[in-house]
C-alpha cells in the first residue's frame, strides 16, 4: 500500500511539474533559458519513467512467471 501511495505521489507531482513545464511555451519561443528548460524537461521525463519503473517492478513484473524464474535464478548466482 506504501508502494502505491508513494508511486501515485510521483505521478502527481509529474503532473503538476508539467503544467509548470508548459507554462514556459513562451521562452522556449523567445530562446530564453533554453537549456535550463530542456534540463528541466529531461527531469520531468526521468521522474516519469521512475513511477512507471517502480510500478512494473513491483507490480506487474511479479505475476509473470518467466520474470520470477529468472529473478530466482539470478539470485543464485
Amino acid at each position: 500500500m506504501l508502494l502505491n501511495d508513494l508511486i501515485s505521489s510521483i505521478r502527481d507531482l509529474h503532473y503538476s511539474i508539467f503544467r509548470q513545464y508548459n507554462s514556459f511555451t513562451n521562452l522556449r519561443l523567445r530562446g530564453i533559458a533554453k537549456e535550463e528548460i530542456k534540463g528541466f524537461k529531461y527531469s520531468i521525463d526521468e521522474l516519469k519513467e521512475v513511477a512507471a519503473d517502480l510500478d512494473a517492478t513491483f507490480f506487474h513484473l511479479p505475476n509473470i512467471s518467466n520474470f520470477t524464474a529468472t529473478t530466482k535464478e539470478l539470485s543464485l548466482l
